[in-house]
């Protein structure tokens, strides 16, 4: 479960794949080569999470406007 902190909710890889119905590998694959395309992160010794924010402003630069 994720736990409140300083940077708001974490969330695992697990979470974030389950939240943008996206595979885990997907992400790890995005992180692993650097892709413009991959969410900020923040690890921590081998585990990696990710901020309420970053998914935030991860679906934002996808939106798509109907103008056009």
């Amino acid at each position: 479960m994720s736990n409140s902190n300083h940077y708001g909710l974490l969330f695992s890889t697990k979470e974030v794949s389950e939240i943008l119905n996206v595979s885990q590998s997907k992400l790890a694959n995005d992180r692993s080569r650097k892709s413009k395309d991959m969410i900020d992160y923040i690890k921590i010794g081998r585990c990696v999470r990710y901020t309420e924010d970053a998914i935030t402003s991860y679906l934002q630069s996808r939106r798509i406007s109907a103008d056009a």
